[in-house]
């Protein structure tokens, strides 16, 4: 059969003659051969979902969530939704996005920066409301469509002026609704 080997024959999609097939002895026919390059593409798929996989995992045990219930201020983090509607209280209680809270932690600042220009520690607190007003405005830290026009930003969680003077100089900034109402959702978007 043209010399082509009946096991290969089929391989190629050639019909096999009964006569060809009679000639050929099962000792003279060579091993099935394997299809390595399919095995290969297998594996490949296998390697790309573990490491896919592991990356997202990664990701997700990367990202802190906040803890729930009594949290120092300091100890606040991004997302953090609070109970609490004063902004310079010692420790705050962190709820549920979900609930009914009146404001949410959505940024941090650092107060270093030109901190040296103001003669009264009081005018900080300006500064840092400035800083966290211009977050909102920007839509930094915040979902796609939250405005300046329905929420207010407010620094809360200001250091002390003996802190300050330590070398504390972290300030974070918190979001409301600008009449008042109570937040019900998560406002909190993470920066890339």
């Amino acid at each position: 059969m043209n010399g082509i080997q009946p096991d290969r024959a089929r391989w190629y999609g050639i019909a096999v003659t009964d006569e060809t097939a009679a000639t050929e002895t099962p000792e003279s026919s060579p091993a099935p051969r394997r299809n390595w390059a399919r095995l290969a593409l297998i594996a490949a798929g296998a390697v790309a979902v573990a490491i896919v996989v592991i990356v997202v995992v990664r990701v997700l045990l990367a990202i802190p969530h906040p803890t729930l219930g009594e949290t120092q201020a300091r100890d606040l983090q991004p997302g953090s939704c609070v109970a609490e509607e004063a902004a310079d209280l010692a420790s705050y209680t962190v709820v549920d996005c979900g609930s009914s809270h009146p404001q949410q932690v959505f940024g941090t600042m650092d107060l270093r920066i030109d901190s040296d220009i103001y003669t009264e520690f009081e005018t900080m607190r300006a500064y840092a409301d400035e800083i966290c007003a211009r977050y909102l405005e920007y839509g930094l830290f915040v979902k796609s469509g939250i405005r300046n026009d329905a929420y207010v930003a407010t620094s809360i969680g200001m250091p002390t002026e003996q802190e300050f003077s330590d070398g504390e100089r972290t300030a974070l900034c918190a979001i409301a609704a600008l009449d008042g109402s109570a937040l019900t959702t998560d406002l909190y978007q993470r920066m890339p």
